[in-house]
C-alpha cells in the first residue's frame, strides 16, 4: 500500500470470449491515492457506499482511487486475431 500511494500506476481490465474470439480491454494510467479519513467526508462516504466487495480473501481495510491521466482501450473482434496455434493460444 505504501508503495502505491501517490505513485503513477496502471490498471487494466479485460475480457475475452474464447468461443467467439472477441473481447475488450481497457487500460487506465494515473496517480494512485489511498482514500483516508483525511479526505473530504463526502468522498469517503461515497466510496464506502459503493457496496463493492473484494473477491479475494484477507484484510480489506484500504481503498485506493486512481486519478486518471490517460485512458485507452480496444475491442477485439472476430477476424482480427491471429488463428489459435494450440491449446495455450487463448487460455
Amino acid at each position: 500500500m505504501a508503495a502505491a500511494d501517490h505513485a503513477n500506476v496502471t490498471f487494466e481490465v479485460d475480457e475475452i470470449d474464447q468461443r467467439s474470439r472477441s473481447g475488450w480491454s481497457v487500460l487506465v494510467r494515473g496517480l494512485a491515492e489511498e482514500i483516508t479519513g483525511a479526505h473530504r467526508a463526502e468522498l469517503v462516504e461515497r466510496t464506502t457506499a459503493t457496496g463493492v466487495t473484494p473477491w479475494a480473501p484477507g484484510e480489506h481495510g484500504h481503498w485506493i482511487r486512481l486519478i486518471p491521466q490517460d485512458i485507452g482501450g480496444r475491442r477485439i473482434v472476430p477476424g482480427q486475431l491471429l488463428p489459435a496455434s494450440g491449446d495455450a493460444a487463448y487460455p
